[in-house]
């Protein structure tokens, strides 16, 4: 029997490093700025390789095909379904995860309280 669990995962990318949220929506993925090769390695060897890497690298590892991302933007939420991860050469941010956006913007007064207050907490993922 096929296993169709989903794991849901808040993926915040900060404005402060330029425009990433623009970059991910354009071009239909999530991506973490580590560039060390996420994509090909376990979260132990990323702690041994890379001691200094934070939750999110280490999350990164776990996402899989199929998962949904939610990710905060623009006074909205994007949702998407996680296809690949790919090496991205021609990017800055080179660990990515190729997204099939389901919606780009879905305003947050349109959520829930219960939902806004948890896309406040940084403590989910």
């Amino acid at each position: 029997m096929e296993n169709n669990s989903r794991n849901y995962w808040l993926f915040r990318v900060s404005e402060k490093w330029g425009q990433k949220i623009d970059l991910c929506m354009d071009n239909n993925l999530v991506c973490c700025g580590w560039n060390i090769g996420l994509s090909s390695k376990t979260p132990e060897q990323i702690m041994q390789e890379n001691p200094w890497a934070s939750r999110m690298a280490i999350k990164f590892c776990y996402i899989q095909e199929g998962d949904v991302i939610i990710m905060p933007n623009h006074g909205g939420i994007a949702i998407g379904i996680a296809k690949n991860k790919e090496l991205r050469e021609d990017l800055e941010w080179k660990d990515t995860i190729n997204v099939e956006w389901l919606t780009k913007r879905y305003s947050k007064k349109d959520l829930s309280s219960k939902f806004q207050t948890k896309l406040k907490y940084r403590g989910i993922s």
